[in-house]
């Protein structure tokens, strides 16, 4: 377990290297803040039901991470990809809370911890287990309740994307406008 508690460290560094990166870019005006604020509206805007093609595209694509992220914890470089997703699933939590409190203050923090953070715990348990499972059994060729581990990581993606269009709908609708 002390070899998982370590890989923590990665995404540690993605969301401090993407806080610096994000504020130093958007400070310097490289980056445009209302145009990337404008695409997390878009998304906002898929979530309410009222697109059924946004909405199928994001279950796919949930279901394409996870399952992309099985395959890499799978394979024969998995000790290099799991630290890869780590920091990129860290730089992405953090570019996204920095945009909103750019572009929207302290309402930004709220937006972020109320529609964002309940489904993203969902899915990060589900990546965890993955993680996990890899990382504890790395080159044995049959794993202990893998077909479980499995089933029970497809159960928890499942459960962050109602979370994320009904409870994350919901919060959107009737509490916050974009």
């Amino acid at each position: 377990m002390k070899r998982v508690q370590r890989l923590w460290l990665w995404a540690v560094a993605g969301w401090i290297f993407a806080s610096i990166f994000a504020n130093r870019a958007f400070v310097s005006g490289l980056i445009n803040v209302t145009v990337l604020s404008n695409l997390i509206g878009s998304r906002c805007g898929d979530l309410s039901g009222e697109n059924r093609s946004g909405l199928f595209r994001m279950i796919a694509l949930r279901f394409v991470q996870t399952g992309g992220l099985a395959l890499i914890c799978a394979g024969r470089f998995a000790s290099v990809g799991v630290r890869i997703v780590l920091f990129l699933i860290g730089a992405c939590a953090s570019a996204t809370l920095v945009i909103l409190t750019w572009t929207r203050g302290a309402g930004g923090l709220v937006l972020f911890l109320c529609a964002s953070l309940p489904q993203d715990l969902f899915y990060l348990a589900s990546w965890f287990l993955l993680i996990a499972e890899s990382v504890e059994y790395p080159h044995s060729l049959k794993r202990p309740y893998q077909r479980r581990i499995w089933a029970i990581a497809g159960i928890l993606c499942a459960v962050g994307i109602w979370v994320e269009f009904v409870i994350g709908a919901w919060i959107l609708k009737n509490f916050i406008s974009f």
